[in-house]
C-alpha cells in the first residue's frame, strides 16, 4: 500500500487535524469569549477591600465595605474609612450602580464629579464596561470642578482593555484586565494616560498607575463572598 492509499482509507485524518487546529485557535486566541469573557460582578454585604492611595508625594489607606444593596435600582453603596495619613478616622458613603447601555452594563460611580473636603482625591473614576474583553473600547465623559483652580470642566475620556496580565501585589497574585485610559480635559492641551488592573477575583480595579502627581491606588487585602 502507498503513501497514496493510506492517506485515503484515513482520509479522516485531516479534517479531524484542521478540527483540531481550529478548536486550538480559538481557544487560546487573544479573543476567546469562553475563557477572555468577564460579566459584572455580584457584590454582597460585607464585602470589603483596603486601598493604599497615592498622590503629590502623600499616601494614605482607606477601606470599602458594601453595607446596602438595592437590586431593584441597581445601587450598590458602601461605607469607607481612611485609616492613615492627614485625614485619619474621616469616614464617607459611596454609591455604585450598574447601568445597561445598547446591551452593555456599566459599573458606575454615581458620586463621580462630588467635592467632599479632601475627598475627592480618593474618588477613582472609572466606569468598567461589562462584558469585559480584550480589545474591547468604551468613553466616559463627565463635568467635574478642577482641584487646583475650582473652575468647572469636561472630563474626556477613553479606555481600551489592553491585554490579560498576571501581577503580584501585596494583596497576592491576581490574573486581571489591564485598561488604557486616555484622558483629555477641557482647556488643556496635554492627554493624560492611566493604566488601571481590573481583577475578576476580587471584584474590582485593584491597581491603578497614571502620570506624575496624579492619583494612583493599590489593593492592599479584600474579602469577597
Amino acid at each position: 500500500m502507498n503513501k497514496y492509499t493510506s492517506l485515503y482509507n484515513w482520509q479522516l485524518l485531516p479534517v479531524l487535524a484542521v478540527a483540531i487546529f481550529v478548536m486550538f485557535v480559538f481557544t487560546s486566541g487573544k479573543n476567546s469569549l469562553s475563557a477572555d469573557l468577564v460579566q459584572k460582578p455580584t457584590f454582597n454585604i460585607g464585602d470589603k477591600w483596603t486601598y493604599k492611595y497615592s498622590r503629590r508625594g502623600e499616601e494614605w489607606t482607606f477601606e470599602e465595605i458594601v453595607t446596602s444593596i438595592d437590586n431593584s435600582n441597581n445601587v450598590i453603596e458602601m461605607s469607607g474609612k481612611i485609616l492613615s495619613g492627614e485625614n485619619k478616622g474621616k469616614e464617607f458613603k459611596d454609591k455604585y450602580g450598574f447601568y445597561r447601555i445598547d446591551g452593555k452594563d456599566y459599573f458606575v460611580d454615581l458620586d463621580a464629579g462630588r467635592q467632599d473636603d479632601d475627598r475627592e482625591n480618593i474618588k477613582a473614576r472609572l466606569d468598567v464596561q461589562f462584558p469585559l474583553i480584550l480589545d474591547s473600547e468604551w468613553s466616559q465623559n463627565y463635568r467635574s470642578t478642577g482641584s487646583t483652580d475650582g473652575l468647572p470642566r469636561v472630563y474626556n475620556n477613553d479606555f481600551e482593555v489592553d491585554k490579560m496580565e498576571t501581577i503580584t501585589i501585596e494583596a497576592g497574585d491576581f490574573k486581571t484586565y489591564k485598561i488604557e485610559q486616555r484622558q483629555n480635559i477641557q482647556g488643556r492641551y496635554t492627554n493624560y494616560y492611566h493604566t488601571y488592573w481590573y481583577a475578576p477575583a476580587a471584584k474590582r480595579v485593584i491597581k491603578k498607575e497614571s502620570c506624575t502627581n496624579c492619583p494612583a491606588f493599590e489593593l492592599l487585602s479584600f474579602e469577597v463572598k
